[in-house]
Order: C-alpha cells, then structure tokens, then sequence
C-alpha cells in the first residue's frame, strides 16, 4: 500500500499543507491517525476512515460529520 505524505493528506483534507502542519496536533486530539511509524506518511485508509467515521456505524460515538466539524473549528 502507498502512504500518503503530508501535501497528500491535507488535498483529501481540502486544505492547504501548511493548514495541516499547524494543526495537525488538533486533529489528532480529534482522533486524526498518526503517520506510521518511522515515516512522515500517513495510512490513505485510515484517513479516510477518519473522514467517513460514522457514516457506516450509526452507533458511533461520533457522528457522520464529527471530523468535518473538528476541520471546521480549526
């Protein structure tokens, strides 16, 4: 599987690189995955199942647009 670097990540964000160094601390207070270890990339999957959270298990503690909503108050 391809990791996804930090410009890479933050284009799926729908942000700028820059936005999602300064906040990545934020994000994973938010639950945001952290890069895999020993790499500054991150996991496409596991990103994407950030941003979907929700939308599959309706039961989750957070709901569908809880991730969206953590984007939104940065």
């Amino acid at each position: 599987m391809r990791l996804l670097n930090a410009k890479e990540v933050a284009y799926r964000l729908g942000y700028s690189t820059s936005w999602f160094h300064k906040n990545r601390i934020t994000l994973y207070h938010n639950g945001f995955p952290f890069p895999r270890p020993g790499t500054k990339r991150w996991d496409p999957v596991a990103v994407s199942n950030w941003m979907h959270e929700g939308e599959s298990n309706p039961s989750s503690s957070r709901n569908v647009s809880a991730s969206r909503q953590a984007l939104n108050q940065l």
